[in-house]
């Protein structure tokens, strides 16, 4: 197959070439918000010049010949740090000295931490708070690393700033500037290296498309050592807006009216909670308003959803109704997200529909979907709000080549025809794995990196993930399923579960782990949800029961038993990555009992 969309990439004299170009970029727009963040209750905030100083004091700190690091071009430092200014001052500190800085995801268990710095090796790891301090150290003894730690904040004192030069470090476009320690669904975390070149062009490339400009503020959740978020704090940085940071979800709503960001990404997890959640807060805001209006915001979300579902039936009607109804929307998104909110933007996974629908349609919030990998540097396609396909990934971002490879010969007999392997080319490609020639290799071939994931290209040029290559479960009768795509579609069309994971492989049916919604479940059943010993009741058990066996799916599809449990995936028990996917071998060895038991 060999279905692709391409562009070109066009570089502007201005354009940061490496990271030590884009600090000098940051310094220019001498703006006094580059960073704010809550400490305390307070807000606090960041210029850029006193980032660039303290990006130049660590800078010299840990370059000094005489102290205690020594670090030197090539060397490699990790941290491990969720997010906040501290990330980029040891991220941009490491390239003015020309080393690679090793980002580690906070949320990483203490045996993956460990395997990833016996992997990497790093002559340094920096630390912010004192829980991720004895994590770390923990994790370097088990390694059997005599590593130094060093604790570091914005308020750290460093001592007498030393007058080490290190401006005459050389560099290149083409200097590996990262290593990006990948989740790990299927398999171990693995080192992915990114040149100076491969970042910056994929956040070059994608500034053009995100909805901000300077002086606008991005609101940043998700951990900035996830690639994603890495991409887009540095397309915000670049056009010289500024990044606002939360840290926990229940931090959310507050933040969105005292900062009133412009947009914000998430992953899907995160969107679906806001849909589950938005709507009892707005009902419960309206007891204090006229019954008319009680009357009509539930109507006017309603008809903003079904004009998205159905705009290019009817524009004329969705039209009228939009005229009526659209102001009622955007004052119930001001008071929800503040004035200022124009955009999301979902990564990480698929975005069930019915998020994309109540945000994007119900208040009115553009809501982009879009695609890429750690491998890739941030994003490889996106919906734009020229053009947003709902459901779909978007378009291939223009510089980035998108092609469909062929499938494994046992797959292609149970996918459609339209259907390939997704293959991408261009400038923003990992330039291997760390110490990894074997799994290189297997990736990257005549150019193209191989991601994997199984997708298609329609005719509007829109990319859609079916599934991963690897996260087939095959019945012992030879039927196949793919998980990821039914578990999503399960969870959009059963409002009370939360998380649901499909086990099957090499089984005669499918059953499932199902972790019902707190929220929905309270919302939807009468008392009791739980009985004496916390476990939830039979009436919980036949509601959901009910809503699978609803919808309509193939018969090797179908889901014969549940068990609901009570207690959450946690990347901590490693039954969840990082960044909130299933990680099914960890939830396989977690819950054999219950599995089997559901098999007896």
């Amino acid at each position: 197959m060999t279905d692709s969309t391409t562009g070109t990439t066009d570089r502007y004299p201005d354009d940061p070439l490496t990271l030590r170009d884009l600090l000098s970029v940051v310094r220019s727009f001498r703006t006094d918000r580059l960073f704010s963040w809550k400490k305390d209750g307070d807000w606090r905030r960041l210029s850029s010049d006193r980032f660039a100083d303290l990006v130049d004091a660590l800078a010299r700190h840990l370059h000094d010949p005489e102290g205690p690091y020594r670090i030197e071009k090539g060397d490699r430092v990790a941290f491990v740090i969720y997010n906040g200014p501290e990330w980029h001052v040891v991220r941009m500190a490491c390239s003015e000295i020309g080393a690679v800085s090793v980002p580690i995801l906070t949320e990483f268990s203490l045996p993956d931490l460990q395997s990833i710095l016996e992997s990497c090796r790093p002559r340094l790891v920096v630390a912010r708070d004192a829980a991720q301090f004895d994590k770390v150290r923990l994790a370097l003894q088990g390694a059997g690393l005599d590593t130094p730690i060093l604790g570091y904040s914005v308020d750290s004192d460093l001592g007498e700033p030393s007058d080490v030069d290190y401006a005459d470090t050389s560099m290149s476009e083409d200097d590996l500037a990262m290593i990006f320690y990948t989740s790990g669904t299927t398999a171990e975390p693995k080192g992915v290296m990114h040149t100076h070149r491969s970042l910056l062009t994929n956040a070059m490339l994608c500034s053009g498309l995100f909805p901000i400009r300077a002086g606008d503020i991005a609101m940043s959740f998700l951990p900035v050592s996830h690639i994603y978020q890495q991409m887009v704090d540095t397309v915000t940085l670049r056009v010289g807006a500024g990044i606002a940071y939360v840290d926990a979800p229940d931090q959310l709503a507050s933040a969105f009216q005292e900062v009133e960001p412009r947009g914000m990404v998430a992953v899907p997890r995160m969107f679906e909670v806001m849909t589950n959640v938005l709507p009892r807060r707005i009902e419960t805001n309206l007891k204090e308003k006229s019954i008319v209006l009680q009357k009509l915001v539930p109507l006017a979300i309603r008809m903003g959803q079904k004009n998205l579902s159905e705009r290019a039936v009817d524009r004329i009607q969705a039209r009228t109704t939009n005229a009526i109804f659209g102001p009622i929307r955007r004052k119930v998104r001001n008071e929800v997200f503040g004035s200022n909110m124009r955009f999301f933007i979902s990564g990480g996974a698929p975005l069930p529909a019915h998020a994309g629908s109540y945000l994007q349609g119900g208040l009115e919030v553009p809501l982009y979907q879009g695609w890429g990998m750690t491998e890739v540097a941030g994003a490889a396609s996106v919906n734009t709000a020229e053009h947003n396909v709902i459901g779909s990934c978007g378009r291939a971002i223009p510089g980035i080549e998108l092609r469909l490879g062929p499938l494994p010969e046992d797959l292609r007999n149970d996918l459609p025809e339209n259907c390939g392997e997704i293959l991408v080319r261009g400038p923003v490609l990992t330039t291997g794995y760390f110490e990894d020639p074997e799994a290189t290799s297997q990736a990257l071939q005549d150019g193209w990196l191989r991601t994997g994931d199984i997708g298609y290209i329609d005719e509007r040029e829109a990319v859609w993930i079916v599934d991963r290559i690897k996260g087939f479960l095959v019945l012992d009768d030879g039927l196949k399923v793919m998980p990821q795509s039914l578990e999503d579609r399960l969870r959009s069309l059963c409002p009370l579960i939360d998380q649901i994971v499909v086990i099957g492989d090499k089984r005669p049916h499918l059953v499932a782990l199902v972790f019902p919604s707190q929220t929905m479940v309270e919302q939807q059943l009468r008392e009791p949800y739980r009985d004496a010993e916390g476990d939830w009741t039979a009436q919980v058990k036949n509601a959901i029961l009910d809503q699978l066996n609803a919808v309509e799916v193939a018969r090797q599809q179908r889901i014969r038993n549940i068990e609901l449990l009570r207690d959450a995936l946690s990347p901590q028990d490693r039954t969840l990555t990082p960044t909130q996917k299933p990680r099914r071998r960890g939830i396989q060895e977690r819950y054999a009992s219950v599995i089997d038991r559901l098999y007896a």
